[in-house]
């Protein structure tokens, strides 16, 4: 029957996302960084690759098997989008089918066990996961999740040093790949008290012991904290790590004051339920209001929150599955609730990835218990069951669609959230690649309207500069570096401009500036050599060239780097950085033409 369920499992899963064939990359959001513009993904699975991936913190994070990951995909597939689609949905059906089978495992409830993994898999909420390639890091570390679980029941069973070594390797990879997995150590500690049953709370007294229905307890065993003591001892290690990549991303207490992040987060934990009860107007990017919070609604949820917490401790010794799933929801979401605020979204639907699992478990066991004595109860579960999974699995379907493209993407956030100032400003660059630069000054125009958000100068300084429109754009990018003096890349475009118009001394300044607001920006090194080029100094080229390669090995890169040596008369290394340049691009026929002129030159000395 295991068989027959699980097969089920990821028949039903391959139909609710059998959209995602379809779907491309998110070019204008995080793909970019991930895939489509990085080079050192682009480059696969090398040396250069294993040291970036576990030396660089972009995307604000530091997880090198996500990185290595991609890679591997990039080697596989190029630049296909199915392929690392694909990838993705593979590592969602292996946690669908973890997620069943060590539950089962676990409790030798089937059908509970399959109701729980059914709604991980088909709910909604979990479209962001699986259908964002640059969310990689999400199903691939809850599939090390999963794997550590997995491990830790073996060794629940058969306790030893080599099992307990296998929790370990796998509860890093998991840290090495997604750094949410910092409270997995909190969880073991739930499932040991429901369902491995290795500890509960003190004994009640004497005379209420034995009332039918109710669960025997044990008294506390400190060395099940203890035996966690390695893991946290990684937790906080990876807490510390985070903490660092992302120390450039995180929000002042002066911007974003604690007290509205924690109340940020009390209504993140009550909408997350609400958008699981009813899966609408999902989006990729939830806007955050801090001055804007009704403090009404924060006291309700508030409320709310520990009315819940209330009646799950009240029902934990005849339903000892309330407070495992409830606080399993309320403690992986710590993480990303908001109190470290990083980024400028109130809540996120991949952020549920983990933490609905406890929901699910209540909702699957509670169902469970709640007919146990109705009549014709395995017809009426049955067709509950499948009439709740048939809808989650259309609205899958069509959630999966939104995620087409950028442009669709975006376009269904505007519609579903308002003063959506992160799509208006991605739309502009969307907007503007389709031509319809109306649309694309509409988009800027109701984005700087919320919150003069810099993205929405940049997009729209992009666009101009594009067109040729230098001396529109120059306004609006030092508006850009006005609202947001470690944006890097405006002063790079900005130092363009004022090269093209003649400018130099700031064309350098800006250059300047922005290497050191990101010392790893290959492009500003870039345009730091060709100046120097242009100046005869070739030296100076050189020495910034060989910078830009390092940060961002591109084609032209490469090809200006071997330009430069030449012209220094250094032939035998200008041949190399240009065969350097025809390996990453083999259509840079410029770089091909000038291999084969120095190559001849060189046959003549």
């Amino acid at each position: 029957m295991k068989l027959i369920v699980a097969s089920l499992l990821i028949l039903l899963t391959i139909i609710a996302f059998w959209p995602l064939q379809h779907n491309g990359f998110i070019n204008s959001f995080d793909d970019n960084d991930y895939v489509t513009k990085n080079m050192f993904v682009q480059g696969g699975l090398s040396l250069r690759g294993l040291t970036y991936a576990f030396t660089t913190t972009q995307a604000a994070n530091w997880h090198p098997l996500t990185w290595l990951s991609l890679m591997l995909d990039y080697q596989l597939f190029g630049l296909n989008p199915k392929g690392y689609h694909a990838t993705n949905l593979f590592f969602h059906l292996a946690n669908v089918l973890l997620l069943f089978l060590i539950l089962e495992s676990m409790t030798k409830a089937l059908w509970p066990s399959a109701l729980t993994a059914a709604l991980f898999a088909l709910h909604p909420l979990h479209v962001e996961s699986v259908a964002w390639v640059a969310e990689r890091k999400d199903v691939l570390s809850t599939f090390f999740w999963l794997t550590t679980m997995g491990a830790y029941l073996r060794y629940v069973r058969r306790p030893g040093w080599d099992r307990y070594c296998l929790i370990l390797l796998s509860f890093s990879l998991g840290l090495l790949t997604k750094p949410m997995l910092v409270t997995l150590p909190f969880a073991l500690l739930l499932l040991d008290y429901w369902p491995l049953g290795r500890f509960q709370l003190p004994p009640p007294p004497a005379p209420r012991l034995g009332k039918s229905g109710k669960q025997p307890y044990q008294r506390f065993a400190p060395r099940l904290v203890w035996e966690k003591v390695p893991l946290l001892i990684l937790s906080a290690f990876f807490c510390l790590s985070t903490i660092h990549a992302q120390q450039l991303g995180i929000a002042s207490l002066e911007k974003f004051p604690f007290a509205a992040r924690f109340g940020n987060a009390l209504l993140s934990c009550v909408s997350y339920l609400g958008k699981m009860i009813w899966p609408v107007h999902l989006a990729i990017f939830y806007p955050v209001f801090i001055n804007s919070l009704s403090w009404g609604q924060v006291a309700a949820a508030a409320l709310a929150l520990l009315a819940i917490s209330f009646l799950v401790l009240k029902g934990a010794r005849k339903y000892p599955y309330l407070p495992v799933g409830w606080f399993w929801y309320l403690g992986t979401l710590v993480p990303v609730i908001g109190l470290v605020q990083v980024g400028l979204q109130s809540m996120a639907d991949r952020y549920t990835y983990v933490p609905l699992i406890g929901i699910f478990i209540i909702l699957a066991w509670g169902l469970s218990d709640l007919s146990a004595k109705w009549r014709g109860r395995k017809l009426w579960l049955g067709a509950a069951a499948g009439l709740g999974l048939v809808t989650l699995m259309t609205l899958t379907w069509y959630q999966i669609g939104y995620w087409r493209n950028t442009k669709s993407l975006f376009e269904h956030a505007v519609e579903v959230t308002e003063n959506n100032f992160m799509a208006y400003s991605i739309l502009i660059k969307e907007y503007e690649k389709a031509g319809q630069i109306d649309k694309a000054t509409k988009m800027f125009q109701k984005a700087i309207e919320i919150n003069n958000f810099p993205l929405a100068y940049y997009n729209f300084g992009e666009l101009v500069l594009r067109h040729n429109l230098f001396d529109e754009a120059i306004p609006i990018l030092e508006k850009v570096i006005q609202f947001r003096t470690d944006f890097a890349t405006p002063y790079n475009t900005l130092g363009l401009i004022y090269d093209h118009n003649g400018r130099y001394t700031e064309a350098l300044a800006m250059y300047q500036k922005a290497i050191e607001l990101d010392p790893t920006y290959g492009d500003a090194y870039n345009n730091f050599g060709i100046y120097y080029a242009k100046q005869g100094r070739y030296g100076d080229a050189i020495a910034m060239f060989q910078k830009a390669v390092k940060f961002n090995p591109t084609s032209e890169n490469y090809n200006n780097l071997g330009l430069a040596l030449a012209k220094h008369g250094n032939l035998d290394q200008a041949i190399d950085m240009l065969r350097e340049a025809i390996k990453i691009d083999p259509d840079n026929f410029g770089a091909q033409e000038m291999l084969n002129a120095f190559q001849a030159q060189g046959e003549r000395r």
